[in-house]
């Protein structure tokens, strides 16, 4: 666009519509990619279809992946082009378990949840373009302070990271609780499938590490089904795109309702992420673990 000396709103165009494009072509990329096959018979293709009919995404394709990892995602932007895909590991999971992930995934269809992601990622850059052209002189004055300069752009560097991570929980968290309400069990049996898929995880990277690593099985490791040291919470919470394992399980079993889920998971963003000494510690654990064998 430059050397063919193209005027600015023609680049941004051309951007934009690129990017449209690949959003509607990223599924089929994906699957091309992944060497996935599709299911379109057998038990779990039919329990799938009952649940994409609950969720009111009947369209909505079902892939497998043949690959070691725990694991199931949505993509698709549109809900004429919705598609989960589930690893072959995660297969070998119990059927409830399964039944939870593909509702969880299907709530994010349902949602839009893949492409509102991608139009936050786009609007904080749209938001630091404006921002830029707006306060442009205000920005070259601070190329003579080199300090402040660089205190920004490590403030928008973190803030950015942050942003994302607050986005994608929220949907994370919404996609489990309207995920639980497709489940026979609801709560309930969201939160045993996120523990079982959590200490499937946990047993493959120990198997993983066994092989790997000398004495690796004499490394204490906590499962991530259990609360972490205050640190690895606050990184969890603030930076990933996924609330911490125990925080979901936690909320499946405590909240009955959205409102409830949603101020629980604001309020656990700033409470865990807070060293142990200003608050006193969940003790969430035990009980998981004890309403999961008696589910069993």
């Amino acid at each position: 666009m430059i050397w063919l000396d193209a005027p600015s709103y023609v680049m941004i165009s051309f951007v934009l519509l690129w990017w449209v494009f690949n959003l509607y072509i990223s599924d089929r990329v994906l699957v091309a990619a992944s060497d996935a096959k599709e299911l379109t018979e057998g038990k779990l293709f039919n329990e799938a279809q009952q649940l994409f009919k609950q969720a009111g995404i009947s369209k909505t394709r079902l892939y497998l992946v043949d690959s070691p990892i725990h694991n199931g995602l949505a993509t698709g932007m549109n809900l004429g082009r919705g598609t989960i895909m589930l690893t072959s590991a995660t297969a070998q999971l119990s059927l409830n378990t399964i039944k939870a992930i593909i509702a969880h995934e299907a709530i994010h269809i349902k949602k839009r949840d893949i492409l509102s992601n991608q139009i936050a990622r786009m609007l904080f850059f749209t938001v630091i373009a404006a921002g830029s052209y707006l306060f442009y002189d205000q920005l070259l004055m601070l190329t003579d302070h080199i300090v402040f300069l660089t205190i920004l752009i490590y403030f928008l560097m973190i803030l950015f990271p942050v942003y994302l991570s607050f986005i994608a929980q929220w949907t994370e968290m919404r996609a489990d609780y309207l995920g639980s309400l497709l489940l026979d069990k609801q709560g309930s049996q969201m939160a045993n499938g996120l523990y079982e898929l959590g200490k499937a995880q946990d047993e493959a990277v120990k198997k993983k590490l066994s092989y790997s690593t000398q004495g690796a099985n004499s490394v204490k490791r906590k499962l991530s089904t259990e609360r972490e040291g205050w640190f690895l919470r606050f990184i969890e919470f603030q930076f990933m795109v996924h609330p911490p394992l125990y925080w979901r399980i936690y909320s499946l079993r405590t909240y009955k309702g959205w409102r409830s889920t949603l101020m629980g998971w604001a309020g656990a963003r700033l409470k865990e992420s807070l060293p142990d000494f200003f608050r006193k510690s969940i003790h969430c654990n035990e009980q998981n673990t004890k309403e999961v064998n008696a589910w069993k």
